[in-house]
This record gives C-alpha cells, sequence and structure tokens, in this order.
C-alpha cells in the first residue's frame, strides 16, 4: 500500500457516509445479535437467564442494543435474534418493547457456536451483504451512526477478496480491519498481530461489532471466531475511520455492578472510575 492510498480511501469513505446521510435509501441490511451464551462470568446474575437479558438501568442488555440500530439514516431492515434453551424467555421479555423499537426482531432457534450460527443462516438465505455481527455483551451508543462503518465497507467492496469490516472501541484505540481473503480460495489472511495503536498486548483483536459480508462465513474454520481472528483473518490498515465510537463491555460481574453503581448510586458514593463510566453511559444515552 502506498502511503497516497490511505488518503484516497478516506475521502471515499467521507464521500459515501455525505451520501448515505443526505441521501438515504430503504433500509437493507440485517443485524445479528447471538444469545446463547451461558455468560458463566455474569454469574450469579445469568443462573436463570442469558447474559442478554441482564439488566443495565432497568432494561435488558439486549433491548438497549435494538435501540441503537436505529439512528438516522437507518440502514437495518431487522434484527435476528439467535439463542437455544433460554430463547423463549428472551422473546417474552422483548415483546413488551416491540412496538418501540426502531427495527422488528425475528427469533432463530440455533445451537451451536457463532460460526456453526452463522453458517446455518447464510444456508437459510438470511444473511444480508453485508450484515452485522453483535455480541449481546457490548453496548454501543443510542445514536450510533451507522453510516460510517457502512462507507467503509462499500468503500472496500471492490478490493479483492474483501470480506467485512471491524468496528472498534476508542476506549481500546485499536484501528479498523478490514477482513480479507486469498484469491481464489476461502482462506482468510494477512494479520497485523500488534497494531501501533494498541493498547494492552493481550488485546489480540475483536469482532464483537463488525460488518460482514456473507463470504466470510466460508473463511472461518472450526468453531471458535476469535481463534480464526488470532490464527490471521483480518488485515490492518494504518489509518482510523472518519468516526468516533465509544461502548461498554459488560464482560464480568464486576464490570455490571461497576455500570449499576454508576447508574443508581448518589454522584457523591462514585469512586473515580464508576464517575467516568456514568458520564461515558450519559454520552452514550444509555444513562
Amino acid at each position: 500500500m502506498t502511503s497516497k492510498e490511505p488518503d484516497a480511501m478516506e475521502t471515499r469513505i467521507k464521500q459515501l457516509v455525505d451520501q448515505l446521510t443526505n441521501s438515504p435509501g430503504k433500509p437493507e441490511l440485517v443485524a445479528v445479535i447471538p444469545t446463547g451464551g451461558m455468560g458463566s462470568q455474569l454469574s450469579p446474575l445469568t443462573l436463570g437467564m442469558p447474559k442478554a437479558l441482564v439488566p443495565i438501568n432497568a432494561k435488558p442488555m439486549l433491548i438497549h442494543i435494538l435501540e441503537s440500530l436505529g439512528h438516522p439514516p437507518s440502514v437495518f431492515k431487522s434484527a435476528i435474534v439467535v439463542g437455544d434453551a433460554y430463547l423463549e424467555m428472551t422473546e417474552e421479555y422483548v415483546k413488551p418493547y416491540v412496538p418501540s423499537l426502531p427495527v422488528e426482531p425475528r427469533f432463530e432457534k440455533i445451537p451451536g457456536t457463532v460460526p456453526q450460527i452463522l453458517r446455518r443462516l447464510n444456508d437459510k438465505g438470511l444473511l444480508t451483504d453485508p450484515f452485522l455481527l453483535w455480541y449481546s455483551d457490548i453496548l454501543l451508543p443510542k445514536d450510533q451512526d451507522w453510516a460510517g462503518p457502512l462507507a467503509a465497507y462499500r468503500a472496500h467492496a471492490s478490493s479483492s477478496g474483501h470480506l467485512g469490516v471491524l468496528i472498534v472501541s476508542l476506549q481500546y484505540r485499536y484501528p479498523i480491519g478490514i477482513v480479507t481473503v486469498e484469491p481464489g480460495t476461502d482462506m482468510a489472511r494477512g494479520f497485523q498481530e500488534k497494531p501501533e495503536t494498541l493498547v494492552g498486548e493481550w488485546y489480540r483483536g475483536n469482532c464483537a461489532v463488525a460488518l460482514l459480508s456473507p463470504r466470510f462465513v466460508n473463511t472461518v474454520k472450526g468453531k471458535s471466531l476469535f481463534a480464526n481472528i488470532r490464527g490471521g483473518a483480518f488485515s490492518v490498515y494504518p489509518y482510523q475511520m472518519p468516526y468516533s465510537l465509544d461502548w461498554v463491555h459488560v464482560q464480568q460481574f464486576a464490570d455490571w455492578h461497576s455500570i449499576q453503581c454508576a447508574c443508581h448510586s448518589p454522584l457523591n458514593a462514585l469512586d473515580g472510575d464508576q464517575v467516568a463510566i456514568r458520564e461515558r453511559l450519559k454520552r452514550m444515552k444509555i444513562l
């Protein structure tokens, strides 16, 4: 890649962002939200429910996710909520919120890992190009602008073997990853393990939120999406997207406890970290 290529691509992305913002078309994308994980790190909250239903500020995480899909210009026509043992419970929890949601959720009972789920959805013809993959323990801003990520996807759509774009968190200072596949094969390639802007050497890659081509499903070998990322699924380009993003990862019980304290405790009872979480939740319009 030459030094001029990032500037040219960034210009193209900005043009597409303007186009999507000022002349939005009909919503056409599907969001896939896996909710079948047992959420053992959130125990005891998840002893009788999936982590997607764990409450944040008196509302299930899944509802916060669904509400974040509708910020103008809306690009999503539906959301596929995938689960197994707790799917019926999840559907009952969601029902009261459906009239006010920006997209109507569709519930699919599919057991297995995320790669297995994606292959099943692809075989059923339910994945759009691109589709959004969103793990249910990640919260994004309620006014998340989807024009930026979609513009990045479309700007790279003519690249040989282009398969998708990672949505990244400013919290981790992680550059956009462009998923590529070896031309003429279905093998992913080109992963830069430690980008210069990476904070925390343990944080090798993240596919918690991503716009992906259905062809990406064919590049994933085995059961683990994350193992494929570490093994060589992403090519990282040395420039940032022209949009900002903040998120909250509710991965462990301690994360949830700090968030709930930030939501419900008096300000003078919060420590420094909880005050920072409170401010982030306000920016994200979750609080």
